[in-house]
């Protein structure tokens, strides 16, 4: 029954370790995105807090894997996870990163919880090691061992691999986890001058709407006389708002459920944060037309409830009947 019980809390820390590595990766991915929008980095509080907790869900799952076919390994892999877990909520966290990115304090009080868990895991694992009931290496089958050390090496390069291109996908230009090198990358990209064009001379001026629709480039001419999506990369504007726009339009094709498209996944309350978003695009685009000897082009942003609405570079807007 002794045995019994081990294999169950290994395979139990096992499955909390998959748990806890894919949110992490998946609010990884949240942060990249956030900060993609906000055109901004994350604090290095959060991006070092990430990476501590990763680093620590390794330890913890290799020792429940180890711990569930019995094996000594599982001990210093679980004295590893608590140290790491101790070392955490007693020196890095109350020193290094809590003053700059202030925890949630039922989510601390929940992290407590769990180190106090493992710690009297770990001290049962140290029972079984000393009663024996753990066995080295030697006593498996040597193509047992090699199965185990393989399957191990591929979770945990999967796991660094998952994690590490999850912070990476919403990068601008490819950059890695310095905080600081992408915001200098996109200090630099915006302030460069938006190059000057001249247009053509159409009967009237060039009027472009930032609108979202299904498998359409996010800014639409609205002029009769070439109505129809632009690619923004057409519209010689900055790369920075060329990847904003694409993001933007990319989030609202994530809304549609291709296998029930009457039915949205996103909310109301979705929509409008979208579309109030779409606005701020707009404002920004206005503002690179005027800066670049176009301030003759008119830039509207497209709202579900009032049509088109003109915006200008300093954000007022107008309602613009003739588009509506």
């Amino acid at each position: 029954m002794a045995e019994i019980g081990l294999r169950l809390i290994g395979v139990f820390y096992l499955a909390a370790a998959f748990y806890v590595g894919r949110t992490l990766i998946t609010g990884r991915s949240l942060t990249a995105m956030l900060e993609a929008l906000a055109q901004g980095p994350a604090t290095r509080a959060t991006r070092w807090r990430d990476h501590w907790l990763a680093a620590g869900t390794i330890p913890v799952g290799l020792g429940g894997m180890m711990l569930a076919v019995l094996s000594w390994l599982a001990l210093p892999l679980f004295l590893i996870g608590l140290a790491q877990q101790v070392l955490y909520l007693g020196l890095v966290a109350p020193r290094w990163l809590d003053p700059h990115d202030e925890p949630v304090a039922a989510e601390r009080a929940a992290t407590r919880n769990a180190a106090v868990v493992y710690s009297v895991a770990t001290a049962l694992v140290a029972m079984a090691a000393a009663d024996g009931r753990l066995l080295p290496l030697g006593a498996f089958d040597p193509a047992l061992v090699a199965a185990i050390m393989t399957l191990a090496a591929v979770l945990v390069a999967g796991f660094a691999f998952l994690y590490l291109r999850a912070g990476r996908l919403t990068d601008y230009g490819g950059g890695g986890d310095d905080g600081d090198d992408d915001a200098i990358d996109r200090a630099d990209e915006q302030a460069l001058p938006a190059r000057a064009y001249a247009p053509p001379a159409p009967d009237m001026p060039p009027s472009y709407s930032v609108m979202a629709d299904f498998g359409c480039h996010p800014v639409w001419s609205i002029r009769p006389a070439d109505y129809g999506s632009v690619d923004p990369a057409d519209l010689d504007i900055s790369r920075q708002l060329e990847a904003d726009l694409a993001r933007w339009a990319d989030e609202f094709e994530q809304s549609l459920d291709p296998e029930n498209p009457a039915e949205p996944r996103w909310t109301t309350e979705a929509h409008a944060e979208h579309e109030a978003r779409g606005r701020d695009l707009a404002e920004r685009l206005a503002a690179e037309f005027a800066a670049s000897g176009r301030a003759g082009w008119q830039v509207f942003a497209f709202s579900t409830d009032a049509g088109h609405v003109r915006v200008s570079p300093s954000g007022e807007v107008r309602p613009h009947d003739a588009h509506s």
